[in-house]
């Protein structure tokens, strides 16, 4: 009766088991441990490249939107088609100033995004050297 019920449910499991056990096996040999044998080649190609190209995209578009040529092209144009000399002098430091305070905040987003880039580059190699010293630590204690 029970017995017999109860033998045939757990065959029918180990067979169910045996089943999905193969895709389970196939899919952690080959997806996930080929994912992280894979990361790594792609973190420092592919992805390095897209980061990289990210940031000079950025850096182009902010020099575009700042307009430096046209601002360096018109440094002694008076503005407003003001040509007396005060209009002149007035235009002059005008420019003068935009272009230094563009150049400023250029800089600085150089300087973030280069910091950007280097991290992109640093952080697996931090992250794994803290997750390895934390297990060596866990071990040790």
């Amino acid at each position: 009766g029970k017995n017999k019920i109860f033998s045939l449910f757990l065959s029918l499991l180990e067979f169910m088991a045996h089943l999905h056990t193969m895709p389970l096996i196939k899919f952690v040999t080959r997806d996930v441990i080929g994912a992280v044998i894979y990361f790594p080649a792609w973190w420092y190609t592919k992805g390095l490249e897209q980061t990289g190209n990210w940031c000079l995209l950025k850096l182009r578009g902010a020099s575009e939107t700042f307009s430096f040529g046209v601002w360096i092209k018109n440094l002694f144009v008076p503005m407003y088609g003001q040509y007396d000399i005060a209009g002149r002098i007035i235009s002059f430091f005008m420019r003068f100033f935009m272009i230094i305070i563009y150049t400023i905040i250029m800089m600085f987003l150089f300087l973030g995004l280069l910091i950007l880039f280097v991290s992109w580059v640093v952080a697996p190699i931090f992250i794994g050297y803290m997750f390895f010293m934390h297990l060596i630590g866990l071990i040790g204690n």
